[in-house]
């Protein structure tokens, strides 16, 4: 595999209470914390799940697993 890419990550909840008169505060924190994720965060993330297929890729034998499948 060469390579992963999330698409679209715009579903995420947080919950941000006890601000009292600076609630309107809740939007740009949900803002901010996707903007995190899209530049920082999930670039770690998609890497560490392109490692992990390709070490199941390379750490599978298929034919073996197909053999068992056929002859069950």
């Amino acid at each position: 595999m060469d390579n992963i890419h999330f698409e679209d990550v715009t579903d995420i909840d947080n919950d941000v209470s006890g601000l009292g008169a600076l609630s309107w505060l809740k939007d740009r924190v949900r803002s901010w914390t996707i903007g995190h994720l899209r530049g920082k965060i999930l670039f770690s993330i998609e890497n560490e799940i392109k490692d992990a297929f390709n070490y199941a890729i390379h750490n599978t034998n298929c034919t073996k697993i197909l053999k068992l499948t056929v002859t069950r």
